[in-house]
């Protein structure tokens, strides 16, 4: 698993464009800066980092494989342990001043999961930025947003299971979960334009609890409302995003790493017309997201922590 999925991240010529345009933009103002890699995976964000200017790089890497694979990969490129470090293990459990001497100016990392923080990027940025970042820590990526839309389906069993499975009994717990997709194999109609439905600052805490909201949708085409259509976008630096939207190689490409996901609201289908305002609440605990149809939903349901 992680060599196909590593595989891919590698194959992924935007990802790692984007990404090294990044750094160069920020290791351009802060030459000599010290970097914490954090899940380096093969290493080559901190070859990327060292590259364009980075002082020290640590290379943070909690899989014991992928950490001796980084090493012999820095060892490869001419790179020595003054230059970059590898650190295994998990960043949270990184002292100041024991595994990494002074804090750093920089921290990039690439783990965002399906759900953008699947992988607990959140935490992990939250943490590294309070304990072991200066104050004035750049972090790439610096925002994310969650986006969605309203769709109708052509198959509705695209989660869950027909009316007629022996399996069918569980569709109301499969229901309130998400699937990945890749919209260019998804025979579906958009029903609302897309939205931001959450915004983050990876430069400020987030708060413990998650975040949700109660927001209207206006519907721009008759049609019945089966599900939402999910993915996200992040500014890695000024200027400088990557999305994994409808229309990208990620939604048609069957080896990137990153999609789309899908989550039911109404398996039966709500009925809408062009203009129809429709209340949808969603929550993120900074890990996934949920959305719920306001409509079909108790109204002691919804609380709004923004």
């Amino acid at each position: 698993y992680q060599r196909r999925v590593h595989g891919d991240m590698l194959m992924d010529a935007d990802r790692n464009s984007l990404y090294e345009a990044a750094l160069k933009k920020v290791l351009s103002s802060r030459p000599g800066a010290v970097v914490l890699d954090i899940g380096t995976g093969s290493g080559l964000l901190s070859m990327m980092a060292h590259r364009h200017g980075a002082g020290k790089v640590y290379a943070v890497e909690a899989d014991p494989t992928l950490a001796q694979l980084s090493r012999t990969v820095f060892t490869a490129n001419g790179l020595t342990e003054k230059e970059v470090t590898v650190l295994r293990g998990y960043s949270k459990n990184l002292a100041l001043g024991d595994h990494i001497p002074q804090r750093v100016d920089v921290i990039v990392t690439e783990t965002m999961g399906g759900d953008l923080f699947s992988e607990n990027m959140c935490e992990t940025l939250d943490d590294a930025r309070q304990r072991l970042g200066k104050p004035d820590v750049v972090c790439i990526p610096r925002r994310g947003r969650i986006l969605y839309q309203l769709v109708e389906l052509a198959q509705k069993d695209v989660i869950g299971y027909p009316s007629s499975s022996p399996f069918a009994h569980l569709n109301p717990v499969i229901g309130s979960c998400y699937a990945s997709v890749r919209t260019g194999f998804l025979d579906y109609t958009a029903l609302s334009e897309p939205a931001v439905l959450f915004d983050f600052d990876f430069g400020q805490a987030h708060a413990a609890e998650g975040y949700s909201t109660l927001s209207t949708v206006q519907i721009n085409k008759a049609g019945t409302v089966h599900a939402a259509l999910m993915w996200w976008d992040v500014e890695l630096a000024e200027g400088i995003s990557l999305t994994v939207a409808p229309g990208t190689h990620y939604s048609t490409t069957e080896h990137a790493h990153w999609s789309q996901m899908l989550q039911m609201l109404s398996k039966d289908g709500f009925p809408v017309e062009d203009g129809q305002e429709v209340a949808l609440w969603a929550a993120n605990d900074c890990l996934s997201t949920h959305m719920e149809l306001a409509e079909l939903q108790p109204a002691a349901t919804f609380v709004d922590l923004q």
